[in-house]
């Protein structure tokens, strides 16, 4: 499959990457985290892309079209994962020893939890903006509406995930608990 990769079009698809790369890192490892494994995932992104590179029309939309991949590789992963229990024993695992306290750890949990409660589209934009650091016209890009629409989606999904932790009575406020698993993925 790679053989047929001229080296142009390696050199093509790093000249476009390398501008997005630390954001799509971060995205991914938001969103793989606890589900696969974040560098699996990254790579398998990458490599589907730069098969796909030369089919891209519009290049500008590199990142959009690598962050739907890699959404597409986890939902078919989670596809046929079905059966398999929702929590990993290892996710709380390496929760406790990225954070350091284990009531921060399931803080974090519990937010996971949560933001999977969240419709899709908040869902994909608080991990983009608050997660990744993507701003709000970058995230408008990605997910192809106005900047409006990211700003109501990003209200209308912290005040759901502020209802949803309250309700497990966690004590920690949702930008606390936010900051902390931003700063765990790296």
């Amino acid at each position: 499959m790679t053989a047929t990769l001229t080296d142009s079009t390696r050199s093509a698809f790093m000249d476009w990457y390398e501008p997005v790369h630390d954001h799509f890192v971060r995205y991914c490892k938001s969103k793989s985290f606890g589900q696969i494994s974040g560098d699996d995932l990254i790579q398998d992104s990458i490599l589907a892309t730069l098969v796909s590179f030369e089919k891209i029309n519009d290049k500008q939309k590199l990142l959009s079209y690598m962050i739907q991949t890699a959404n597409n590789i986890i939902k078919n992963k989670l596809r046929r994962n079905k059966f398999k229990g929702a929590w990993d024993d290892a996710f709380m695992l390496t929760l406790e020893a990225k954070v350091r306290d284990p009531e921060i750890a399931l803080d974090i949990k519990y937010l996971y939890r949560c933001i999977d409660q969240l419709t899709d589209t908040q869902k994909e934009c608080i991990l983009l903006y608050e997660i990744s650091g993507f701003s709000i016209r970058e995230v408008s890009v990605i997910q192809g509406v106005t900047e409006q629409a990211v700003k109501t989606r990003l209200h209308r999904g912290r005040k759901a995930l502020k209802e949803l932790m309250n309700k497990a009575e966690r004590t920690s406020s949702l930008s606390s608990v936010l900051s902390v698993y931003a700063s765990i993925l790296f």
